[in-house]
């Protein structure tokens, strides 16, 4: 449930590096509150991902949701303005850099 609420309105986001980290954190974060995992017994990720047998999925799911909307707004079921906007065409005669 915590990860629908995260991830709702993902498909708008710019996601840095800073932004990566702090998702793949979050991640972690869930997984060792359902094991009931401590930081205090200084386990690494890499251990809590082995025991559940999962592999870290948020980001990788941020991403998907970001190439689903490229593709509604590409195909153009986002609006004619979305499609706009993406394709960035301008009317007039200037050139760019001149």
């Amino acid at each position: 449930m915590v990860w629908a609420v995260f991830l709702h309105g993902a498909e708008g986001w710019t996601v840095k590096k800073l932004d990566k980290n702090r998702i793949e954190a979050l991640g972690m974060w869930c997984w060792r509150k359902i094991l009931g995992v401590s930081w205090r017994e200084h386990r690494t990720n890499k251990s809590i991902l082995e025991e559940l047998d999962v592999e870290r999925e948020l980001m990788v799911k941020v991403v998907k949701l970001k190439l689903q909307y490229f593709g509604r707004v590409a195909r153009g079921s986002a609006g004619q303005l979305a499609l706009t906007v993406l394709e960035g065409s301008m009317e007039g005669t200037r050139y760019q850099g001149i």
